[in-house]
């Protein structure tokens, strides 16, 4: 193959990614309404035998003060 530093060969990489979300929407009258979910995924690389697995929480209130929208929320991600 042309352009390759130190040569190059063809390769065939299997990949693998599994995912779960669970979400839930609200509205809660004069408090606000409220967007919160809940991810998990998993991603493999069988030929390089790597695999990572992240999960994701994400929850916000958003909230008519007067003539104004206040945003609450809180975002966390471990990997």
């Amino acid at each position: 193959t042309t352009g390759c530093r130190g040569g190059c060969e063809d390769s065939l990489n299997e990949y693998r990614r599994n995912y779960v979300t669970v979400s839930h929407n609200g509205d809660w009258d004069s408090v606000g309404i409220s967007d919160t979910y809940l991810q998990r995924e998993e991603s493999e690389n069988k030929s390089r035998e790597m695999t990572i697995t992240n999960t994701t929480f994400k929850s916000s209130l958003v909230t008519g003060i007067g003539n104004h929208t206040l945003t609450t929320g809180v975002d966390a991600t471990h990997a």
